[in-house]
């Protein structure tokens, strides 16, 4: 009787596994960034990146050409941008660009980056906020 309740258990909780595994996958998505910017502390260089959301983890992976790899905490967010165009939106205090928001094209929601403590520092300086968005369109 023990053996069957943990089978049981154990087929139970892989079930839940694979379920979850499948619930939310990552999406990755390409794009062209023209300014050097702050993502998660790290200085990254203006180039082509690889962005992947990772929904069930909670979290944005940026890889650059050279597999420099910067790991992001996010949540999700309704940011306003159309479902067809995806975008990268980034927050600007004076010549520091900091990455805010990540949707991919047709998605009906996106990821907002948790600020980091250089971003923080950066509000509390009082320069003014500007917002700058690279569109990533549909293919």
């Amino acid at each position: 009787m023990k053996n069957v309740t943990i089978t049981k258990t154990l087929l139970a909780v892989a079930a839940f596994i694979v379920l979850l595994a499948g619930a939310a996958p990552a999406q990755t998505l390409s794009a062209s960034v023209p300014f050097a910017f702050v993502a998660n502390g790290s200085v990254m260089p203006a180039g082509q990146y690889q962005l992947q959301m990772d929904w069930m983890h909670g979290m944005l992976t940026i890889t650059q050409p050279g597999g420099h790899v910067v790991f992001v905490s996010a949540q999700t967010s309704f940011n306003g941008i159309s479902n067809t165009d995806g975008a990268l939106v980034f927050h600007r205090y004076g010549d520091r660009y900091f990455l805010k928001r990540v949707k991919a094209p047709a998605a009906s929601e996106g990821m907002e980056t948790i600020p980091s403590k250089a971003e923080k520092e950066a509000v509390r300086s009082g320069k003014p906020l500007e917002v700058a968005m690279i569109r990533i369109l549909a293919q």
